[in-house]
């Protein structure tokens, strides 16, 4: 069953760094705040995006397949994500076979009529 969380290819559109100690002010800072661990060199952790959280790219992403909030601050990540997903340019490729049948492919991979497909 479906929880409160975050599909993921949501959470997967929410960007990643390699920890580096230098880009931390202090080393209360860097460190996870699901799991209390100190990030290590060259680890992956996940950003939010509106409130610069950061966490271990495993601890963030089970906690989102479950809550659809930052685990810091409560910040809602489904509208920011939500938005920013909604602003993604819609394009239509159409592709013509040796039967002269035209298949339209959307940017989500799924087939469309070729009577909806967007002209161009």
């Amino acid at each position: 069953p479906r929880t409160n969380g975050l599909e993921p290819v949501m959470v997967a559109a929410i960007p990643t760094m390699k920890f580096h100690r230098d880009a931390f002010s202090s080393m209360e800072d860097a460190q996870c705040s699901i799991c209390l661990g100190e990030y290590q060199e060259k680890e992956i952790l996940r950003i939010m995006p509106k409130c610069g959280h950061n966490f271990h790219l495993s601890c963030i992403d089970v906690w989102l397949w479950k809550q659809s909030t930052c685990p810091v601050c409560r910040l809602p990540l489904k509208e920011s994500l939500g938005r920013k997903r909604a602003g993604l340019v819609s394009f239509t490729v159409t592709v013509s076979d040796d039967d002269d049948e035209d298949i339209s492919i959307d940017h989500l991979g799924q087939s469309v009529p070729r009577s909806s497909a967007h002209p161009g």
